[in-house]
């Protein structure tokens, strides 16, 4: 892919989760096992942090359905999630995305946690947050555990069966590191 003509695009946007980043600089940050991304590489962005020394970072993943990690002031924003012109063209990276979660989400079964009877709601006897894009679970292999699994980390296939429905018990597909940190997995 040839890269896009900036003097077209505005400059100054920060990116983020859902964002069309192209990587303009090599960096000099470490990322552990993640591999570094090199200049001119471009993808969806699947997330950002902090680093320990306040660096913003972010990780990309390829047309080619390989993560990447790069600091945020090497990259320039291509296509901004919400701007009404760019959605065909995430729209062609979501299916992109979509592939890279199928690859690499695992499957772990959790529990919904009961709200207290005292506070329970027929259209929502399990805990849920207030916006209610996340719901409060314990994985079976770590009982003693609880986490809360947000709607952007799971699979979105499966987010309607954690969100709703009367069962207590389901299989969701999350991000390996989140099973590994919840004690659901390995």
């Amino acid at each position: 892919m040839q890269e896009p003509d900036w003097n077209e695009i505005p400059s100054g946007r920060e990116p983020g989760a859902g964002d069309l980043v192209w990587v303009v600089k090599k960096s000099r940050g470490r990322f552990g096992a993640m591999q570094k991304a090199e200049k001119d590489e471009h993808g969806l962005v699947i997330a950002s942090w902090i680093s320990s020394m306040g660096t913003p970072k972010l990780t990309f993943i390829t047309r080619d359905n390989e993560m990447r990690a790069i600091t945020a002031s090497c990259v320039r924003v291509w296509a901004k999630k919400g701007v009404p012109a760019d959605k065909e063209l995430l729209d062609e990276w979501s299916v992109i995305h979509r592939v890279w979660m199928d690859k690499t989400y695992v499957p772990i079964i959790v529990t919904r946690k009961l709200k207290d009877k005292r506070y329970r709601r027929p259209e929502a006897p399990f805990v849920v947050s207030r916006d209610g894009n996340s719901v409060l679970v314990t994985p079976i292999t770590a009982p003693a555990r609880q986490l809360w699994l947000s709607q952007n980390k799971v699979h979105p296939d499966d987010w309607q069966s954690l969100s709703s429905g009367d069962q207590s018990c389901v299989s969701v597909r999350v991000p390996e590191w989140l099973a590994r940190k919840g004690g659901a997995y390995g």
